[in-house]
């Protein structure tokens, strides 16, 4: 007796089979197997669950397939040693250093590979910071977590907040960024709230006080459509379509054309139309409603992008660009900055000692060099940019020591690499060494350093692949200071986790830092948040003004001490 139709024809993947003219026949398919060809004669040939075939034949998914279907990545947020990742389900993953649990899932072990935030769902934006990460969920909640040793987490707990915190009083955020070590928001009603780090005044209160009394109220603004936090210094673009800056001013950062500080916040002259804000290391642009972008500050590396190194403490246009509808320049370290045209190229230009800017080398570039076309959305990390694509799939490139970008290694990259096992990314957010990303349905993940907690994740090890925060629920935004990161929840309320040593988490406690997401003490009704270096800031829909939080010195609070 010879063997069986089904044995001979194993190779074929069928569970039942039959010769037919010498040949083997399919009658039925092995488990996960499937016919996609309608071809029984040459077998089963498509395995459903794989990249290709998600759930049925020709399911093609860019990143990740699940039981439920495909969920590829919307959007990214990368910070100084970690990134994050939103996925079409609204969850997060992050990867990287994790130290002080900026990837939120509850550990402090590093990941070179995505890992799932714990508890987080619905996120729209995840920001990164130096060693924290938070993210706006649902309607304008933040929650956040990771390094809170400046209160960058807004919480009252420990330094490290491992898992997503929510930030109490905030349901109304429509904005979120994160430096360094602060973080803020802007609110519907036009108000930015900062907390964390404040040492130059990056707060906007007019001190240089420590701001850890929770969220601080940046003085004089009522109208913020948008808040970004850098190193020492916030800035927001006001309805009027006018931009105001605050805390340190030493490379003109502030753009009112002086290199003096201040602490409570200051316009920057003759610029107008502005729609969107962001700040890097010690430079600032802004998006005009003509589709241009203006940039200053510090010029050394070309950050700029006017073709010169020469810094400028009043806006120059970046040259060779047009038709933006995006910028990116944080979080607190970056020193280079990025630019997502309307036609989804994206564009950067500046410091690419880490092959950062992604075009295959480490020359600066002085003006914009297109990277990528077909993408969705943009982060820029300390030495690393990450960008989601319009197919849903994520890409990383730049520095990779505590593996930022997400690949499973911690090998530097030139040229972007996909992230690991992350889709339906919805909003990204880096910062100074790690990177957190918001999934459409709420979640954040993040990944890359973790010595301050800023992957939320409950340990101080670093992550070279995409981990969940846990303990969030419907974040809406995302925003990563240097070591702390900061979301916004449907809400309106915010958390954050990371280094809090100056008081940039804003729970209000004398803790380091937080390893876990914690509440923002006393902020509801928040539309927006944005991470400095040390200090966070945020805008509140119904009292009108932005609070800021954590490190003061130069002003950064804007509340005018």
């Amino acid at each position: 007796d010879g063997p069986s139709a089904a044995a001979s024809c194993s190779a074929t993947r069928v569970a039942e089979a039959a010769c037919s003219a010498g040949a083997c026949v399919a009658v039925s398919c092995a488990d996960s197997w499937f016919d996609c060809d309608d071809r029984f004669d040459n077998g089963c040939e498509a395995q459903l669950g794989n990249l290709d075939h998600c759930t049925e034949c020709g399911e093609a998914c860019a990143w990740v397939c699940e039981a439920s279907g495909c969920n590829d990545a919307v959007s990214v947020g990368v910070g100084e040693r970690h990134a994050c990742a939103i996925r079409k389900d609204g969850t997060v993953v992050c990867w990287g250093l994790n130290l002080y649990g900026a990837l939120g899932n509850g550990t402090l072990m590093s990941s070179e590979t995505p890992v799932s935030v714990e508890t987080l769902r619905n996120a729209r934006v995840v920001s990164g910071g130096f060693e924290h990460t938070c993210a706006l969920v649902g309607e304008g909640t933040v929650r956040c977590w990771g390094g809170n040793g400046s209160q960058q987490c807004d919480n009252d707990r420990e330094n490290a907040v491992r898992t997503p915190h929510t930030v109490v009083g905030v349901s109304d955020a429509i904005s979120l960024a994160t430096g360094a070590l602060h973080t803020c928001i802007a609110r519907e009603s036009g108000v930015v709230e900062c907390w964390g780090s404040n040492e130059a005044g990056q707060l906007g209160r007019g001190t240089t006080t420590i701001g850890r009394n929770g969220r601080q109220r940046a003085v004089g603004i009522s109208t913020a459509v948008d808040v970004a936090a850098g190193q020492l210094h916030t800035c927001a673009a006001l309805g009027d379509g006018t931009a105001m800056c605050w805390g340190d001013n030493s490379y003109g950062q502030l753009g009112d054309g002086t290199t003096m500080p201040r602490s409570s916040p200051t316009p920057v002259p003759d610029l107008v139309d502005v729609v969107a804000v962001t700040a890097g290391d010690r430079h600032s642009c802004a998006l005009r409603s003509d589709g241009s972008v203006w940039c200053w500050g510090e010029n050394a590396v070309g950050q700029l992008g006017n073709g010169g190194t020469g810094l400028s403490p009043s806006p120059v246009r970046v040259r060779e660009l047009a038709d933006v509808r995006e910028i990116a320049a944080g979080p607190a370290t970056a020193r280079h900055t990025c630019a997502l045209r309307r036609n989804a190229e994206l564009w950067c230009w500046g410091n690419n000692s880490h092959g950062q800017i992604g075009d295959g080398t480490v020359d600066v570039r002085l003006v914009p060099i297109r990277v990528l076309a077909d993408v969705a959305s943009v982060a820029v990390g300390g030495d690393s940019t990450c960008a989601s694509r319009t197919d849903g799939s994520l890409l990383c490139w730049g520095r990779n020591n505590q593996g930022q970008l997400g690949e499973g290694s911690t090998v530097t990259r030139k040229t972007p690499v996909p992230v690991a096992d992350l889709t339906d990314v919805v909003a990204l957010s880096a910062g100074s060494s790690h990177t957190c990303a918001l999934t459409d349905d709420g979640t954040v993940d993040c990944w890359g350093s973790n010595a301050i907690g800023q992957l939320a994740d409950g340990t101080p090890d670093f992550r070279a692949a995409p981990g969940p925060v846990a303990g969030l629920d419907e974040v809406t935004t995302i925003t990563a200071g240097g070591t702390h990161t900061c979301v916004l929840t449907a809400d309106g309320t915010a958390d954050c986790w990371g280094s809090n040593a100056f008081g940039q988490l804003g729970n209000g406690s004398g803790s380091m830092a937080e390893y876990s997401p914690a509440p923002v003490v006393g902020l509801s009704n928040a539309t927006a948040i944005a991470a400095g270096q040390a200090h966070t800031c945020s805008l509140s829909a119904q009292a009108e003004y932005v609070t800021c939080w954590g490190r003061n010195d130069e002003g950064r609070l804007g509340d005018n001490t």
